[in-house]
């Protein structure tokens, strides 16, 4: 039986530590041998195509889809889907496709954390501000005691800390040229 030619005729190999090997191939081709046996060199050949590939009369690598089947074509095309055994995912795109997800994933997670930091940070000065708020608010009562009970009358409504302090702060003193203190109101 004679073997099928294919529609590469001739490779020659110069790359690596040949020093120009020529391979004629049939239809269908298995190399196989030991490490450094020149089996990556002869696929890397065929991917890279161009004068080193001679092709049938009237055919060129532009007629055909060249596909080597090596172990980059596997690294390329099948992968391993979320670390499940016997589950993986075909073709480059795909592979593509699932790394950008795995990666847009860790970028959530990370996001995530970060934003619970910042929440965890948002609550501790909100916390720290109402306490602080609240020591100021203490002392401005115990500091106004005596004025307060001097004009009990004007304080109508205004007598506990919740509605005095904010009262308070609506005022800002002003240094009047004549050497007083007097209290304006910020709208």
């Amino acid at each position: 039986m004679e073997k099928r030619k294919s529609a590469i005729e001739q490779i020659t190999i110069t790359e690596n530590t040949y020093g120009c090997e020529m391979v004629t191939p049939t239809f269908i081709n298995f190399f196989y041998g030991r490490n450094g046996a020149g089996k990556s060199t002869i696929a890397e050949t065929i991917q890279n195509g161009g004068d080193a590939i001679q092709w049938r009369p009237g055919q060129s690598e532009e007629d055909y889809n060249v596909l080597v089947y090596d172990q980059q074509f596997i690294s390329d095309h099948f992968s391993n889907y979320d670390d499940l055994a016997g589950v993986f995912t075909l073709n480059k795109v795909n592979i593509d496709i699932q790394k950008k997800i795995d990666q847009l994933e860790k970028d959530k997670i990370k996001l995530l954390d970060d934003l619970s930091k910042k929440n965890d940070e948002i609550d501790a000065t909100t916390k720290a501000r109402a306490e602080a708020s609240g020591e100021s608010q203490d002392r401005m009562m115990s500091l106004t005691e005596e004025v307060r009970k001097k004009f009990d009358g004007a304080m109508s409504g205004k007598k506990i800390k919740k509605t005095f302090c904010p009262e308070v702060l609506r005022w800002t003193p002003v240094k009047h040229e004549e050497g007083g203190w007097n209290m304006s109101f910020l709208p």
